[in-house]
């Protein structure tokens, strides 16, 4: 059954899985990854976005795939997170992502549940992606809409702010590395390498400077 066998229940053999006939199961365990994916045919669960309009007021929910080949806008949001210094930590993408593989962007960014708030969604995402626990503060929220790849990133991005003193433990699924880099060098290397960022953390970088010019980016006194 793992290290890619396959278990295939063919069609004139339906067995009733977990209650509900299917018919076939697929196993495989992609050793490499260190996934292990099931297929179910007929039920496959899917991860759901919230649909906003540009009030950011709710009007449905989504599939995520679906909501970002289409198009639609929906709620997320991006945490910026500060060290003492008033270093930024960035991430880099892990490669297994399903967009943007290996780029830059900022420290964690997500999306809310349905029925899930904003900033229980970006606490929760920040522990879950970064190991990180601190308090948040949104800062402000912009609508962006940006093409990747075959993909559409049309997002109501709620922009959260934190400071954090120390080390990450980032999930390896998520994250393939991380960095803490004043906004000077970034700015710089932004400019120098504008390729290795995603899209939309340049946007949400552009509006962070002119809306925060006065802000304590985690200094202390």
């Amino acid at each position: 059954m793992l290290y890619g066998v396959q278990i295939l229940l063919p069609a004139q053999d339906e067995a009733n899985l977990y209650g509900v006939k299917r018919r076939f199961l697929e196993v495989r365990l992609l050793s490499r990854a260190q996934k292990l994916t099931l297929f179910v045919l007929g039920k496959k669960r899917m991860e759901k976005v919230i649909l906003v309009n540009e009030k950011d007021e709710e009007i449905g929910t989504e599939e995520k795939i679906k909501t970002h080949k289409e198009g639609k806008l929906h709620r997320c949001f991006s945490i910026l997170i500060f060290n003492s210094k008033g270093e930024l930590l960035i991430q880099q993408r892990a490669k297994s992502k399903y967009h943007s593989p290996l780029l830059w962007s900022n420290t964690c960014c997500s999306h809310p549940r349905p029925n899930e708030k904003i900033i229980e969604a970006a606490k929760r995402r920040l522990k879950e992606e970064m190991g990180i626990e601190t308090d948040l503060k949104e800062i402000f929220s912009l609508i962006y809409r940006v093409k990747v790849g075959n993909l559409i990133e049309h997002e109501f991005d709620h922009v959260f702010f934190g400071k954090y003193n120390g080390d990450p433990s980032p999930d390896p699924k998520e994250v393939e590395n991380w960095q803490w880099i004043s906004l000077k060098e970034l700015k710089k290397d932004i400019k120098k390498n504008p390729q290795k960022f995603a899209l939309w953390f340049k946007i949400v970088l552009k509006k962070f400077w002119k809306k925060t010019a006065n802000l304590n980016y985690g200094k202390s006194n």
